[in-house]
């Protein structure tokens, strides 16, 4: 039988690192969540939000992104303190319990959420299949959609996580550079952006006919239940927090 990833045993407790370097090599679960967040709504919602109502919802980005943050480190200290993952927390919350098993109510939620999560990975795929089409037209949309989504189930089955990480670090980096260049470069047209817009964005007022755009940005770029909880259990299985051993209340 395959023991469970996700129990922590006092074998495997080794010292936090002290140095920078030394927490350089706990940081592979970050590198995945970064690489994994960047999807529909950082490169589609954003900009879709950008063109119907300017600048002056850029503040909705800026706190759904400062909010997202503090969640994600709240989870992520609460599995490496606790050595618990998302899941078993949540399910230890009071309140009300339905299902054979007493499941927390706040699970079933999770769960009739990531049921449409489905039709925004969906969307994703067919987002990398259209790019692909319009490099390699040749291959038809449908092919290279059904060829991404098998390559990325074949990277889960084969579970070669040094590959994913050492790939989701390079795919930052190119992420990272590509959009400095594009600034860069929109700087350089009649279109660059004037300082007296990224002060329009700033002023937290929001038209009302861009509060519905609004909202599906914040919560598709802000508090998205799937990465937050998919984080802890990547810390648990491969950061840190593998190796911090049983909570037992000793210093």
């Amino acid at each position: 039988m395959t023991p469970d990833p996700y129990t922590l045993t006092s074998d495997r407790v080794l010292a936090a690192p002290a140095t920078f370097f030394g927490s350089l090599k706990h940081l592979g679960p970050g590198f995945i969540m970064s690489a994994a967040i960047v999807g529909s709504g950082e490169l589609i919602a954003t900009t879709a939000l950008g063109a119907k109502a300017g600048f002056v919802t850029f503040w909705v980005i800026l706190v759904s992104c400062f909010v997202k943050v503090a969640l994600q480190l709240e989870f992520g200290k609460n599995a490496i303190c606790t050595g618990v993952p998302t899941m078993q927390s949540m399910n230890r919350l009071p309140g009300p319990r339905w299902g054979p098993h007493k499941t927390h109510w706040s699970i079933w939620l999770w769960l009739s959420l990531q049921l449409l999560k489905v039709l925004q990975v969906g969307g994703i795929v067919g987002g990398c299949a259209l790019v692909l089409y319009m490099a390699i037209p040749a291959i038809p949309v449908w092919a290279w959609a059904v060829l991404s989504a098998a390559s990325a189930a074949g990277l889960i089955a084969v579970g070669k996580y040094g590959w994913v990480e050492k790939g989701s670090l390079v795919m930052i980096l190119l992420f990272r550079c590509l959009i400095l260049l594009s600034l860069f470069m929109l700087q350089q047209t009649p279109y660059a952006i004037s300082g007296s817009e990224l002060a329009e964005g700033l002023t937290f007022s929001l038209p009302p006919a861009t509060v519905g755009i609004a909202l599906a940005a914040f919560g598709i770029t802000g508090v998205g239940g799937d990465e937050i909880m998919y984080y802890n259990y990547w810390c648990i299985e491969k950061g840190y927090a593998a190796y911090s051993g049983i909570n037992d209340n000793s210093p």
